[in-house]
């Protein structure tokens, strides 16, 4: 962190959401400089966007992420109801971020499109996209899906975190 901090970094986000499992391992030698925790700040949005609790979220996310129970703390503390995914449905989402990191973005799209659905059969229309590469194959919509796109979130609250530091209004939606 120190090399960040001497190029003046003062906020800074990381986009994998699995490397959160390590934030707490992270230390500033600045007490200026703020780390966004995005899977707090995912879990936030949507509670901004449900705030009855009323709606029950599919979690797309990498093994890693889903294995460690990431979203899971911060969608409780939140009172946001979530279904993760099953093993099968899992080694879909996995083999969607292969592709996308592959650049075969129809084919993620394709394999990505089967969780939903099954997932749409349970009851659920609403999905947070809890992957760097997920919101890739999700771009353009799919299936009439509502997806909350952690890439999005993060950059939003990068920015308004910068125009709050520098005494902006923060950026509309």
């Amino acid at each position: 962190t120190r090399d960040i901090e001497s190029y003046g970094a003062t906020i800074i986000g990381i986009a994998c959401n699995t490397a959160h499992a390590y934030l707490g391992e992270i230390v500033f030698n600045s007490p200026n400089t703020k780390i966004v925790d995005l899977i707090d700040s995912v879990a936030n949005t949507v509670k901004d966007l449900d705030p009855g609790s009323t709606i029950r979220y599919g979690l797309l996310t990498s093994r890693g992420t889903r294995d460690s129970h990431l979203y899971r703390k911060y969608l409780n503390s939140y009172g946001v109801k979530c279904v993760e995914a099953t093993n099968k449905q899992q080694a879909l989402l996995d083999e969607t971020i292969d592709l996308i990191m592959s650049h075969k973005n129809k084919r993620a799209k394709a394999k990505i499109g089967v969780v939903i659905d099954q997932m749409r059969d349970k009851g659920i229309d609403h999905f947070i996209a809890g992957c760097t590469e997920l919101p890739i194959a999700l771009s353009g919509g799919i299936n009439g899906a509502n997806i909350v796109d952690s890439n999005w979130v993060l950059a939003k609250t990068l920015v308004d975190l910068y125009y709050t530091n520098v005494g902006r209004k923060s950026i509309r939606e």
